[in-house]
């Protein structure tokens, strides 16, 4: 969904309700590396300033029509939040198609904040697809992992103030 004025497109709007759709819905806590989880996904959000607040990973899986969805994920996953780099080893139960999202919950409420226009909190997507027409389809955001260690990186996009 993008919003449509004169003026023209106001992508950010649908983006933010998009990202928000799991926000406020009980989710499962993502199951952690352990050293005895055969699939790994190791990811790193890169571009991190501040300490403040905390990051929400989201993981999505092969199904394009639960892609920010309200409880279209297969859980959540909060840590503190480690300048430039974050890292968290999510246990993958199979090899597959995912997607994942993150958000600084900068002021720890527990939600991703925004104006009608725009976040005011940083934020992320797999594959970091350009967002300037809007949500990106899951096709872009979507990535592949095998049997055993794999990383993707997300670079944290902030809000322009």
């Amino acid at each position: 969904m993008v919003f449509a004025s004169k003026g023209g497109l106001f992508p950010a709007i649908s983006l933010v309700a998009a990202l928000l759709g799991a926000v406020g819905v009980a989710h499962a806590e993502l199951p952690l590396c352990n050293s005895a989880t055969p699939n790994r996904l190791i990811v790193e959000i890169d571009g991190l300033r501040t300490t403040e607040g905390q990051l929400a990973i989201t993981l999505y899986g092969d199904d394009p029509s639960r892609f920010l969805q309200r409880g279209g994920s297969l859980g959540v996953h909060r840590q503190s939040v480690e300048p430039p780099v974050s890292r968290v080893c999510i246990a993958l139960s199979a090899p597959g198609t995912y997607a994942l999202t993150v958000y600084q919950d900068v002021n720890h409420d527990g939600a991703f904040n925004r104006t009608i226009f725009s976040p005011t909190e940083p934020w992320g997507l797999s594959n970091d697809p350009p967002t300037f027409l809007g949500i990106p389809a899951y096709n872009r955001v979507k990535f592949a992992t095998h049997a055993g260690e794999n990383t993707i990186h997300i670079r944290m996009r902030f809000p322009k103030h």
